[in-house]
């Protein structure tokens, strides 16, 4: 594996953590406007 592709696995991961954490706070915003 090169560096190139560890970068952009790294990536992948973050960006898809990013997603999660973003979804998940979203939904919490949600809740609390609704209530």
């Amino acid at each position: 594996m090169t560096g190139k592709m560890a970068t952009g696995f790294y990536l992948a991961g973050a960006l898809l953590i990013i997603g999660l954490i973003s979804s998940l706070l979203l939904k919490e915003n949600k809740k609390q406007l609704l209530s």
